[in-house]
């Protein structure tokens, strides 16, 4: 992935970038303060992968820090991934059991919005059945018997999972007034995945 300077991003994906940080991410935790700017006092790395072909997704990673903590979001078309290091925790340094989950449980519950008020004002809950330890491999669902394809709003279906020590927490955005999910290859217009590319080969070209 490419680094970027966030101001230095046109000035949509700046928007881009602050608008998908913010429907799955509870005030407090948030990056911006508004569409194209960032909190006071926080520093936002950037990096971006721009789609070759139908088969990938533009890609957009951002990092900063909340109450102390590293998190990490990976942003594209039809949804968000917020990934929260277990490494980071106390209680997960010796056990991935009770002690770890609850601990994870609260970090995810301050930095999630797992209930509230959604942008039509109806009342939501995300139910996530926790499990006994957050072993590696493990996978859990708000609701795994709903359909992807069927997700009309983000709180209805929740997936998480845990690989090399990291929970990987996965909403899915898709538009209602659209059939199917967005074609995730072009969510940047032409010009700047032009630009993307250009740097991914000039980097990809260095010996």
């Amino acid at each position: 992935m490419i680094p970027w300077d966030f101001n230095g991003l046109p000035a949509r994906v700046r928007a881009m970038i602050c608008t998908n940080t913010s429907w799955q991410l509870r005030k407090q935790a948030r990056p911006c303060a508004a569409p194209g700017t960032l909190r006071e006092g926080i520093t936002l790395n950037v990096a971006l992968r721009a789609a070759r072909d139908q088969s990938e997704n533009d890609l957009i990673k951002c990092e900063w820090k909340f109450k102390g903590r590293r998190l990490q979001a990976l942003l594209e078309a039809n949804g968000v991934r917020v990934l929260f290091d277990l490494s980071q925790l106390a209680e997960c340094e010796t056990t991935r059991g009770a002690p770890c989950v609850r601990a994870a449980q609260t970090w995810v519950s301050q930095t999630l919005k797992t209930d509230g008020k959604d942008r039509y004002d109806h009342d939501f809950q995300v139910a996530l059945p926790w499990p006994e330890e957050l072993v590696d491999g493990v996978w859990f669902s708000s609701a795994p018997d709903l359909e992807i394809t069927n997700v009309l709003r983000w709180h209805a279906r929740v997936d998480a999972e845990v690989q090399n020590a990291v929970l990987t927490v996965y909403a899915y955005k898709r538009i209602p007034q659209l059939m199917s999910f967005q074609d995730g290859s072009k969510w940047f217009d032409k010009t700047f995945r032009a630009d993307i590319l250009s740097k991914s080969n000039e980097q990809e070209s260095k010996p």
